[in-house]
């Protein structure tokens, strides 16, 4: 096979952008190497599905007829092939990027003295960033940009003690970029590390913190604002106000981010109700629907036409919890064809046992889960904890032993599952107990049920207080 970087890379373009590589690597001012160009023509129109049967021989051959076989020289050409290839998403990326032309365009006039033609590009720079919808981080970097070469522009023509831009305002637009990224930043380490059980250094976020407290007129800028109050209520979970603002933030200031941004503002505030939903906050539950609503309607968790499987059996889990059982299946059957083709059945079948289970049709739902792929940790997982609760409803007791047993053991065996962990094994803990408790004894009875109440990664409370109410 030709060198693995480069075919795999190449085949990774479309079509359109395969022609465009060849006639950019023709270019006479890039001067490349003739059997560069021979190479990409021929791969071009190798079958793209067989392109791993790709034989090194065939192509030396395809690109230097008549040629004994030589390894180092088709590894140079490949190597050669490869620089370019990277070259030209390097000159792609660059033209998608409006606003990077236009500033590289400013610093070339100005190298060159040429101020009367950079004050034109200016003044078009500066009109392409009014006329953008976008006002996150990025926005107010490409912004200070635009006014530190504005100022630039007006030191050289020496017009600085009367121009209406001032190094004070640079500074204050930089601050506002700064700032805002750095909260975005602080934001998704908190994510992490509270999923991988992990811990970072936050720099400088101890004295952009204080700053924003002496000089509140920075949570003007939406950028800033949305990030502080999302930081707030990851770090001060008790203290709803903080919630509630960056609710009202996210759904006032929406227009203002791009896609992928956010998706990931809706993740953060999305996993932080779940988690507090698990510690017993149950007002969250239905926080957490109304977002995922309110996302789906926005269109932002689907990512290159998919929506991914955690936050489709994520969905269907939390309508099920608030009985949305019409809604559910009006979900599954709508966005079933948006989930990854090689996943869609076992993840279809999960959901749809989820769903049979609560309508209370449990062989339905045991024979959903025998199709539902076992190395998928997390599927694999709840899965688990479905078949935990069917076999209790069924009073199939003596295999339910068996199984939690057996169920705690994979739990322990597995490092990668962070704070999940502690809720799964508490539902294991709580189903033993519920398995031993004496009926007949009260006083043991409201003992469990504060037990259940007070602990705070318990994502079957309601499940567990409800199999203990049974027995009253």
């Amino acid at each position: 096979m030709v060198k693995t970087k480069l075919i795999e890379l190449f085949y990774q373009l479309s079509k359109l952008e395969r022609n465009s590589l060849i006639k950019f690597a023709q270019s006479p001012y890039l001067q490349t190497r003739k059997d560069v160009c021979l190479l990409f023509e021929y791969l071009n129109t190798f079958p793209e599905k067989a392109h791993k049967q790709l034989d090194r021989q065939v192509v030396f051959t395809q690109v230097y007829p008549n040629k004994p076989f030589r390894e180092r020289k088709i590894y140079d050409l490949t190597t050669l092939a490869f620089q370019a290839l990277e070259d030209f998403l390097t000159f792609e990326q660059f033209q998608k990027n409006k606003h990077k032309k236009l500033l590289e365009l400013v610093d070339a006039y100005q190298d060159r003295g040429l101020f009367d033609y950079s004050k034109k590009v200016l003044k078009k720079t500066n009109l392409h960033l009014e006329q953008q919808t976008i006002k996150n981080s990025t926005h107010y970097f490409q912004q200070y940009q635009f006014k530190y070469r504005d100022y630039l522009q007006q030191h050289h023509l020496q017009q600085q003690r009367n121009a209406p831009i001032s190094l004070e305002e640079v500074s204050k637009i930089l601050d506002g970029a700064y700032i805002a990224e750095k909260l975005k930043q602080a934001c998704l380490l908190l994510a992490h590390q509270a999923m991988y059980k992990t811990s970072y250094q936050t720099g400088l976020l101890s004295a952009v913190l204080p700053y924003i407290q002496r000089n509140p007129k920075c949570l003007e800028l939406p950028a800033v604002a949305i990030y502080y109050y999302c930081y707030q209520l990851l770090t001060q979970p008790s203290d709803t106000s903080f919630f509630q603002e960056f609710k009202q933030l996210l759904s006032t200031h929406i227009h203002l981010f791009p896609t992928q941004e956010i998706k990931d503002l809706y993740l953060l505030v999305i996993n932080f109700c779940i988690k507090a939903y698990n510690n017993g906050q149950e007002q969250y539950l239905k926080e957490t629907f109304e977002l995922y609503q309110q996302a789906l309607v926005n269109n932002v968790l689907l990512e290159n036409g998919q929506l991914s499987a955690f936050a489709f059996t994520n969905i269907i889990s939390i309508a099920l919890k608030l009985e949305q059982v019409k809604w559910t299946t009006e979900f599954i059957a709508s966005y079933q064809d948006y989930l990854d083709s090689e996943i869609k059945e076992t993840y279809v079948h999960y959901s749809t046992a989820k769903l049979k289970f609560t309508q209370r049709k449990y062989s339905e739902a045991m024979l959903l889960l025998q199709e539902v792929d076992s190395t998928d940790l997390f599927l694999s997982i709840s899965a688990k904890v479905m078949l935990l609760k069917i076999y209790y409803e069924l009073e199939e007791y003596d295999v339910l032993d068996s199984f939690l047993h057996s169920f705690k053991t994979f739990l322990h065996r597995k490092k990668l599952i962070g704070y999940h962990k502690e809720n799964y094994l508490n539902i294991i803990k709580f189903t033993q107990k519920l398995l031993v408790v004496n009926p007949f004894d009260r006083e043991a009875m409201l003992t469990l049920q504060k037990q259940i109440n007070q602990t705070a990664s318990l994502s079957e409370r309601e499940w567990l207080l409800e199999q203990l109410s049974k027995h009253y």
